[in-house]
């Protein structure tokens, strides 16, 4: 579990300083929420780890069950966020966009592979 922690605030961290670096040093323009996205899915992901090892100690059968309905939360709560924020917010869409999906597709990485290892270990 600490190994899982310690791999999402380096990534949250990471995913931040990009932002900052790509907001202040070029001319790509990403809204201050951004930075709760990150934080959102920060929390989110090691909410989802731990329900997903809690599954699969109850009942190791189902674990598939458990880790596809995970990734359907995750997957639903982006696009919702993003239809919201991009329907209210017309400018910038584009770079919202991909930086939200960005954004998703690092934690799942971190979630996927940290699941798959802490699995292999038991």
């Amino acid at each position: 579990m600490s190994a899982f922690i310690t791999r999402s605030i380096a990534l949250t961290a990471i995913l931040g300083g990009i932002v900052w670096a790509l907001t202040r040093f070029s001319e790509v323009h990403l809204p201050e929420v951004i930075y709760l996205v990150i934080l959102a899915f920060f929390g989110l992901t090691v909410m989802l780890f731990r329900s997903l090892i809690r599954a699969n100690e109850k009942s190791p059968s189902r674990f598939v069950s458990s880790f596809m309905g995970a990734v359907a939360i995750k997957l639903l709560a982006t696009m919702a966020f993003l239809g919201v924020y991009l329907y209210l917010n017309k400018d910038h869409r584009i770079e919202m966009a991909m930086a939200v999906f960005v954004v998703y597709i690092a934690f799942m990485i971190i979630l996927s592979s940290s699941v798959i290892s802490t699995l292999r270990e038991k």
